[in-house]
């Protein structure tokens, strides 16, 4: 599992949140060729499969938060997707 935040946003001068800016195209490259395959988990979305190709993937936007859970195989996927729909 990976985490990622962004901390490109703004408050007012009450401390509501006014803007956030989103990352785009955050390149990530794995240390072990094993992962196969990952998918995005964010509050504000659906859950967003990834392929990951030699070694590296690319997540389209992180708005504030993103989870990354990456996989070896379809039925760790699978498994993945069951347990977030479950929630």
């Amino acid at each position: 599992m990976v985490h990622l935040v962004n901390y490109d946003f703004q408050y007012d001068d009450a401390y509501a949140l006014k803007k956030i800016v989103p990352t785009r195209d955050v390149r990530l490259r794995l240390a072990s060729a094993d992962w196969r395959e990952a998918v995005v988990l964010t509050a504000d979305s659906a859950p967003v499969r990834l392929p990951v190709r030699a070694q590296e993937l690319v997540l389209p936007e992180v708005r504030i938060h993103a989870a990354l859970a990456l996989t070896k195989d379809e039925k760790a996927m699978a498994e993945i997707l069951d347990l977030v729909v479950r929630q």
